[in-house]
């Protein structure tokens, strides 16, 4: 992959093979909020650029019945991660070798609706790893979690071919970015960051330690459409979600592998982020040089 031409928003070189389009959101401006003044600033004022325009990614396959599911996966200095107790730790094969992350996408593809990547670098250091991105992009409908923290890394993450990127009340620097980076480009979707004491997560006033669904609203009066409710350190609260399901689509993170629960099928969620343990990561099959696209 060569680099160099052009850059993406923040001044990461954008690869070579990138193709980019300039089409206007649709829908046309977001509602302004009315009564929400105090959670979302109502002056606050982005324009549009044709550099915020992103690469098409392929078309989301869906679930036939119930919730969708989304395989997340973890990447830190391009390898593929799980977390334990004291951090996290590289996936080995039975063989004892490091787990190639596109080998891993190709074999979770056909058993799930899409992934959703953690990428550890852009969460710690604010340097998502664009290229992985851009080439698990190819091939999966993908979510970006990179820690976004400025609209701006939002829209990096959408030209490298991520089909939606997370924003987190968690990593965002104010709740004004969100703002800013529906403007840009609406395929976002906002994380609600839930605390042990059912309060929200974030870093800056107007979201700390307000309760979930007076967030959510706020967030739905952006414009944004889709909310992903992650609850820390909690067993998933299925009232809360089914109440955050009642205001448009929904989705819930930290799902286990396995059948899905009755609470997830009767919350009205639309989907959820499945963790995959290391062990099942670990003991997926390779793809046979013959089946795998890049051979």
């Amino acid at each position: 992959m060569v680099l160099g031409v052009g850059t993406f928003l923040s001044g990461v070189p954008l690869p070579e093979t990138s193709t980019v389009s300039c089409p206007l959101p649709p829908g046309g401006e977001p509602s302004r909020p009315t009564d929400l003044s105090v959670l979302v600033d109502p002056e606050d004022i982005y324009p549009r650029d044709c550099s915020t325009a992103h690469v098409s990614a392929p078309p989301a396959k869906r679930s036939t019945t119930g919730p969708r599911r989304r395989a997340a996966i973890t990447l830190s200095h391009g390898k593929l991660v799980v977390a334990t107790e004291t951090g996290y730790a590289s996936v080995r094969g039975p063989d004892g070798k490091f787990r190639e992350i596109l080998d891993v996408a190709d074999a979770l593809a056909p058993e799930y609706d899409g992934l959703y990547v953690v990428d550890l670098d852009g969460r710690r250091k604010g340097e998502p790893q664009l290229d992985y991105i851009q080439e698990l992009s190819r091939d999966a409908d993908l979510w970006l979690d990179a820690g976004v923290q400025r609209a701006d890394e939002a829209i990096d993450g959408l030209v490298a071919g991520a089909r939606r990127v997370v924003l987190s009340t968690a990593s965002l620097a104010s709740a004004r970015e969100l703002r800013r980076a529906w403007k840009m480009s609406q395929e976002i979707v906002a994380e609600l960051v839930v605390s042990p004491e059912g309060t929200v997560v974030a870093l800056e006033g107007e979201w700390v330690g307000r309760s979930p669904l007076e967030v959510a609203e706020a967030i739905r009066a952006v414009g944004v459409t889709t909310i992903l409710y992650s609850p820390r350190a909690l067993a998933t609260d299925w009232s809360l979600l089914t109440q955050l399901a009642r205001t448009g689509p929904t989705w819930v993170s930290g799902i286990p592998t396995g059948p899905l629960s009755s609470g997830l099928a009767g919350s009205g969620a639309e989907g959820a982020v499945v963790q995959i343990p290391g062990e099942i990561l670990s003991e997926l099959p390779a793809p046979t040089p013959s089946a795998d696209p890049r051979a």
